[in-house]
């Protein structure tokens, strides 16, 4: 009996790691972009659009999610965790699992209950985040960045936020930025600077969805169009070198 309660004990208060249903792969056309889009904006006027893969429908999911993306991993985040009301959407990398993580427990139930309206996943290393053929929980949208150039230029974006900026997930920091992420999200484009305000749109989406890769309406747009930063090229760059090489 009293080995049960130390058992109970352990398995109830202390903090577990989530395990991530996801692998990494480099077959050609396991993940392909299709017609669904993510939006990421920041402050002010700047925006990145590109197709990513739709890979799981939410139960009753409009196909249509906006919030802060943050990135979110079983090592920063676990069930001792606080909560937020705050929209964000879970940036989850399929590059590596915990060694200890819980089976009982995985990465999308995690974010789910921790307040995740969507989640994305990507890998820096493999050409596809291939999600397990046994998986079948629809806690909500689940959408995959569909190459590493795509996914190395989604990392490039949170450098464009400035230093103060919400990269990963922290309950408290999204708390006090409920008001204007909320505010962000009904206007269609960010109202302050320190967070990328993304937007998830899947191919078959049901709803209209408010949000573009337009500038701010109270503010002029620096250029039009605007040419790519030198940095950014230099990325391209990169990526399209290593991409050769694989």
């Amino acid at each position: 009996m009293c080995q049960f309660i130390i058992l109970l004990f352990f398995t109830l208060f202390l903090p577990v790691l989530a395990y991530i249903p996801v692998y990494p792969t480099n077959s050609t056309g396991a993940t392909t972009a299709d017609a669904s889009t993510i939006i990421l904006q920041w402050y002010s006027n700047g925006s990145y659009v590109q197709n990513i893969s739709f890979q799981i429908a939410g139960q009753g999911s409009t196909g249509i999610n906006k919030g802060a993306l943050v990135h979110f991993s079983e090592e920063g985040v676990n069930n001792a965790t606080a909560p937020t009301s705050t929209p964000w959407i879970a940036l989850i990398s399929c590059d590596n699992n915990s060694t200890n993580a819980s089976l009982d427990t995985d990465i999308f139930e995690l974010a789910h209950e921790k307040g995740a309206v969507s989640a994305l996943l990507y890998s820096l290393y493999s050409k596809a985040c291939v999600i397990n053929p046994g998986y079948s929980d629809r806690l909500f949208d689940i959408f995959s960045s569909p190459d590493p150039a795509s996914s190395h230029l989604i990392e490039y974006q949170f450098s464009q936020t400035g230093q103060h900026v919400l990269s990963s997930y922290d309950s408290a920091q999204l708390n006090a930025s409920a008001n204007v992420i909320t505010e962000s999200i009904n206007a269609g484009y960010p109202v302050s600077s320190g967070y990328l305000l993304a937007a998830l749109t899947a191919r078959n989406a049901t709803a209209t969805s408010t949000t573009s890769a337009t500038t701010q309406p109270s503010m002029k747009s620096g250029c039009n169009p605007c040419s790519t930063p030198f940095p950014l090229m230099v990325l391209y760059v990169a990526i399209a070198s290593v991409l050769v090489l694989l």
